[in-house]
């Protein structure tokens, strides 16, 4: 693995501490309860135009801190509705998944060895063989957390063009499920007509979901 240079840690450093003094130092941010999502578009609002700059940044740092993403899939839902969410969900899921893929590969360097990570180790060794499409396989298995999975990868040797092919097709079918669920949930709220349908679509979607890494399998090969 290749170590950055020691400028290029400290400047990721001083990235995080920016992210973290410009959105949460304002609001205290309680992730652990059932109303994360709620709380995320609260803060977003403050921004207002600048709200999807301020929601990427803070999916970027969420990512980083392991928080799961269903909680930011879902506020941007909330908040700019399905069409707007899934584009800033995805970006700040694609962005959040780049940022901790770099932080393993440059930063991390050599510290960690794939084929000694216990239950990853195997999936990971098949990441790197099978390219975009064993990267796609892994982002479907729901038992998998997101944020752990963008380091994990970054310590394998698949190339940064196929790790990013392979996690935007494997985080489309969350996303969509995750943001509507988000932009239904606030039709509901504001008494819009037409929320029902939309709302079990995409809860069917999310359990439709946990058949995708057999389905996909069959197709990438063993």
């Amino acid at each position: 693995m290749i170590k950055a240079p020691l400028w290029l840690r400290l400047l990721v450093v001083a990235l995080l501490v920016g992210v973290v003094v410009l959105l949460v130092y304002p609001e205290r941010l309680d992730l652990g309860s059932t109303s994360s999502a709620a709380r995320v578009k609260d803060l977003l609002v403050a921004y207002g135009a600048w709200a999807p700059v301020a929601f990427v940044a803070l999916h970027v740092l969420l990512s980083i801190m392991f928080i799961p993403r269903v909680v930011m899939g879902i506020a941007a839902g909330l908040t700019f509705g399905f069409w707007g969410g899934m584009l800033w969900s995805m970006v700040g899921a694609m962005a959040g998944a780049l940022v901790g893929f770099v932080l393993a590969r440059y930063v991390r360097g050599d510290s960690l060895v794939v084929e000694d990570i216990p239950k990853l180790g195997p999936l990971l060794q098949r990441a790197e063989a099978g390219g975009w499409r064993s990267v796609m396989v892994a982002r479907f298995v729901p038992l998998i957390p997101h944020p752990v999975l963008n380091y994990a990868l970054g310590l394998t040797r698949v190339g940064t063009g196929q790790y990013l092919l392979g996690t935007f097709l494997g985080l489309l079918p969350s996303g969509i499920a995750y943001t509507e669920f988000g932009a239904s949930s606030r039709d509901a709220l504001i008494g819009r007509p037409g929320w029902m349908l939309p709302l079990l679509g995409s809860v069917a979607l999310l359990v439709a979901s946990f058949a995708l890494p057999k389905l996909a399998r069959r197709w990438t090969g063993p």
